[in-house]
């Protein structure tokens, strides 16, 4: 794109794709009063009516520049893999469906998830882009045909929307089955988005006019539809939502083309795509194991904050051990231990990830298992519980420590393990045994593959044999993990919890 309109795309991008974020604080933490509907349908077309000018705006540049079709197919990837991202988190996290299954559904268009009709959306809409933008950067000369065209691409509002029961029609058409938003009637911000490119880019500066009978428009809807504005959003779209955010959208536009235009902020702007979508991750994390709902209203925008945050500093870390990744594998260089240390845990965690799928998927933890249930678990009850009785005894002053028990058995002397690891048990109560099971039994394959890379360091190998001989000799016991894996499908109706836990204690 060219260089007077670049900061003025990133900027605008920016803007948009964190004020889908936003949103979707408002939809997770939000309580359902009337100003959190109206916040949510403010944030949500003016995004949604943003995204779609975007593209058109995006589009234009690069016909303008006679750019190959593959700049469009890798502006549509940046939204599909935000929709993939936003999909998955909530087919698996949120509702905790298969990983698999899930993943297979959505890069086939099966389901449109709830909470990914937007990034669904613009992905449509920037694959497309590759046969329409010449046809319409010929409509748009013509202002008069453009509005006509415009007013009867909105009446498909009033179609049946019974009739489209597939996600890649109603995609266009709107549907209330898929939770899908009709592009064909928001056709007016894809030329809304054309004419600002064109005109921009010819003229170099952007009318008032505009966006001031933009914004009178959205307060003549404002207050004509106010009662019903404070209302939840419910699909299929009516015809003054769609006209709307008319308004805010040309002044978003406005503000970015005529004083943003020379301004860089690569700190907001830069790598906005992949902090998105570890956003979304952040996001549906709070929402499934926080506890967060119904939160004060200042308290949202601390979220947001806090997400994008943090979002930045993983998106830093994860492209600074990409660079030391480089640099040990492919430049040969020496890296600090401790940056090998982040590296290999970083790998740890991924490759983990994989190997427990089966009881991640399952919804079960590691204690599931024959010896586990039977031996290992009971064992660490029983450990966690004589130390915590022993250093009570100590501070209440009394220093008679059990050194036998009759409660196991028959009879026999109280156990305790010279393993430093095992102590760790220590810090569980009997309630919490099994999640310290899991932490124990992963931080034990954490130091058994660290201490192999420690003896491959010393026999001065290089960090990719290293790496590769640490996970496969770690990980050799997938096929143990396996056979777990398929005795816990066959009795996947035993929950992982507490009480089960603690029958098998007393037994």
């Amino acid at each position: 794109m060219k260089k007077n309109s670049s900061h003025s795309t990133d900027n605008l991008q920016a803007f948009l794709l964190y004020g889908s974020i936003f949103l979707l604080c408002l939809r997770f933490f939000g309580d359902h009063t009337p100003a959190m509907h109206a916040a949510v349908r403010l944030v949500y077309y003016v995004t949604l009516s943003g995204l779609i000018s975007l593209i058109g705006y995006q589009v234009c540049l690069l016909c303008q520049e006679n750019a190959p079709k593959m700049h469009y197919v890798r502006l549509a990837g940046g939204y599909f893999g935000l929709f993939v991202a936003a999909g998955m988190c909530r087919r698996c996290l949120d509702s905790g469906d298969a990983v698999i299954d899930s993943l297979l559904k959505l890069v086939t268009f099966n389901r449109i998830p709830k909470y990914t009709e937007i990034w669904f959306s613009i992905t449509m809409l920037a694959l497309v882009s590759v046969l329409l933008t010449p046809l319409v950067r010929k409509l748009i000369r013509h202002k008069a045909l453009t509005a006509i065209i415009s007013v009867l691409l909105l009446a498909v509002l009033w179609l049946p929307t019974g009739l489209f029961q597939y996600s890649w029609i109603g995609v266009w058409l709107g549907t209330d089955i898929y939770n899908c938003t009709p592009l064909l009637a928001f056709a007016l911000y894809y030329f809304l988005g054309f004419s600002f490119a064109e005109g921009f880019q010819i003229q170099g500066k952007i009318s008032w006019r505009l966006p001031a009978l933009g914004l009178l428009l959205t307060a003549a809807i404002l207050l004509w539809k106010h009662q019903a504005f404070v209302s939840s959003i419910k699909f299929p779209c009516r015809y003054w939502e769609v006209l709307f955010p008319v308004g805010l959208v040309m002044l978003l536009f406005f503000v970015c083309l005529k004083y943003l235009h020379s301004v860089e902020i690569p700190w907001l702007t830069r790598d906005a795509f992949p902090r998105t979508a570890l956003m979304i991750l952040l996001l549906f994390i709070l929402k499934v194991y926080g506890g967060c709902s119904n939160l004060r209203a200042i308290t949202r925008p601390l979220i947001f904050i806090g997400v994008w945050v943090t979002a930045s500093l993983l998106w830093f870390l994860l492209i600074r051990i990409v660079g030391w990744l480089r640099q040990g594998l492919f430049e040969n260089e020496r890296i600090h231990v401790w940056q090998y240390l982040v590296i290999y845990t970083v790998g740890f965690a991924l490759v983990s990830v994989l190997v427990f799928l089966p009881f991640i998927e399952n919804h079960v933890s590691l204690v599931w298992d024959s010896d586990g249930i039977v031996q290992y678990y009971p064992k660490a009850v029983y450990f966690t519980r004589t130390i915590r009785e022993a250093v009570q005894s100590l501070l209440s002053g009394s220093f008679s420590l059990k050194t036998y028990d009759f409660t196991i058995g028959m009879g026999n002397r109280v156990q305790l393990s010279l393993d430093p690891v095992y102590w760790l048990y220590a810090l569980f109560s009997a309630e919490n045994m099994e999640a310290g099971f899991n932490f124990v039994t992963l931080f034990r394959f954490w130091l058994t593959g660290l201490a192999s890379s420690a003896l491959l360091i010393y026999l001065k190998k290089n960090l990719t044999s290293t790496l590769l001989c640490s996970y496969i000799y770690l990980f050799f016991i997938r096929v143990v993990c396996d056979r777990k894996a398929s005795a816990v499908c066959h009795r996947h109706d035993l929950p992982a919890s507490s009480g089960h836990c603690r029958r098998a204690d007393h037994s």
